[in-house]
This record gives C-alpha cells, sequence and structure tokens, in this order.
C-alpha cells in the first residue's frame, strides 16, 4: 500500500509539472504573438505616415518646385531674372527629388522589415506546428491606403 502512494504521489507530481511546461509554453507563445502584432502595427503605422509625404511630395510639392525653377527660367530668358535664381530654384528641384527617393527608400525598409516578419513567422510556424498568424500582404496594405 505505501507503494501505490509513492507512486500516485510521484505521477501527481509528474502531471503538475507537465501541465506547468504547457502552460509556460502558451505564455511565451502569446508574448511572441503579442510582440509580433506590435511590430506589424508600428511597421503598418510608419508605412502608411510614409506614404502620405510621398503622395504629398508627388501631388503638390513637386510640381510647385518644378513650376518655381521653370518661372525662374523663363524670367531669366526675358532678361527678367537672376541667373543664380535659376541656379537655386534647380538646386532645390533636386534637392526634393532626392528626398523623396530617400522617403521610397524608407518605405522599402518598412517593407523589408515587414516581409521579415512574416518570414520568420511562416518559417517557425512550420517547424513547430504552429497556427499561422494571418496577415495582410503588404501590396494590399499600400493599396488600402491610396483607395482611401
Amino acid at each position: 500500500m505505501l507503494l501505490i502512494g509513492v507512486t500516485e504521489n510521484r505521477q501527481d507530481k509528474e502531471v503538475q509539472s507537465a501541465i506547468s511546461k504547457t502552460e509556460a509554453v502558451k505564455t511565451e507563445k502569446l508574448l511572441l504573438l503579442r510582440q509580433l502584432l506590435g511590430s506589424y502595427s508600428s511597421a503598418k503605422g510608419r508605412l502608411l505616415r510614409l506614404k502620405d509625404r510621398q503622395n504629398l511630395y508627388k501631388s503638390k510639392l513637386l510640381p510647385q518646385i518644378h513650376d518655381q525653377a521653370e518661372a525662374s527660367l523663363t524670367a531669366y530668358t526675358n532678361d527678367n531674372g537672376d541667373f543664380s535664381e535659376v541656379v537655386r530654384a534647380r538646386i532645390a528641384m533636386l534637392t526634393a527629388e532626392l528626398d523623396q527617393l530617400e522617403l521610397m527608400v524608407e518605405e522599402q525598409k518598412i517593407i523589408l522589415g515587414l516581409n521579415y516578419l512574416f518570414s520568420g513567422s511562416e518559417n517557425q510556424s512550420l517547424m513547430s506546428n504552429k497556427v499561422l498568424v494571418e496577415h495582410q500582404p503588404i501590396a494590399l496594405l499600400t493599396q488600402e491606403h491610396n483607395n482611401e
């Protein structure tokens, strides 16, 4: 009888240990999922703000700077302007175009980071048979924002 009690006690401890380990794994997975979703949310917000800035450059800033450069060139050719104004306007136009390129590079960096997040989660999920976190493809995310 004493042997049965010791065996049951040891089995109870093993069951409790297994339950604790299972709960720890669940908690770890939940924390990892929250971190992944937080990273996604942050990157999505940065990408949407960046798209806003790009649209502003494309629709307003670059056309205005281009018009200013053309106006200064026209004034110079009609002997009403100074050559230095033409050069300043062209430099401003090139600077704005460089800024726009920097925005495009930043956009690609964010998209790369998002792709890394999702490729890492998919690889890890396939390896450990985890449930995949559903996510919007990046192309749809940017199209969604452009349609607003």
